[in-house]
């Protein structure tokens, strides 16, 4: 089920979401269209944190989800070409989320933050990915790629304590 949305900008982004509390509750997936620019990456987390607090997922999980979304949707913003789709999805009765960012491809050209930044500065994205993430792929199609990271919701499970140390340490 596709959430909808009335407006791009991050401002008023909470009256700007349509997604209703019912579906919230009782819904396994959303999914959210986003705008191929930088400002997309702060909307996809509000996104991430609005529906997995209708989940009612912890605090500390929904930080780590939150960095995951921002992860997986900075690489396409910065290499991949339009559309961008972001997609939360419960598995498992609720006991792991599934992340996608779906995007149309691989860009010809760098994206404006890559290119304005040293190579020291960036390129760790997927690092962080695969340390959160219990696990990390790639769905290739003929429009586009589908980026996927999937992580517990539990927390106090091995790989969850895991991710709220990274985090704590700083990254």
């Amino acid at each position: 089920m596709y959430a909808s949305s009335r407006g791009s900008s991050d401002a008023g982004f909470e009256s700007a979401i349509a997604f209703p509390a019912s579906y919230l509750r009782a819904g396994t997936e959303i999914a959210q269209s986003l705008d191929h620019r930088s400002e997309s990456v702060c909307i996809a987390r509000r996104i991430a944190r609005a529906v997995l607090t209708g989940w009612h997922v912890g605090d500390e999980r929904i930080e780590v989800i939150a960095l995951l979304v921002s992860e997986l949707v900075t690489n396409a913003v910065e290499h991949a070409t339009p559309p961008i789709i972001l997609r939360l999805h419960r598995e498992h009765g609720g006991k792991q989320l599934w992340i996608g960012v779906s995007d149309g491809g691989i860009a010809l050209t760098k994206g404006s933050w890559v290119v304005s930044c040293t190579s020291d500065e960036h390129g760790r994205g997927l690092q962080i990915v695969d340390t959160l993430a219990v696990a990390r792929g790639t769905l290739s199609g003929p429009d586009g790629s589908t980026h996927w990271a999937r992580v517990l919701l539990q927390e106090g499970t091995s790989s969850s304590s895991h991710a709220e140390r990274f985090l704590r340490a700083g990254a």
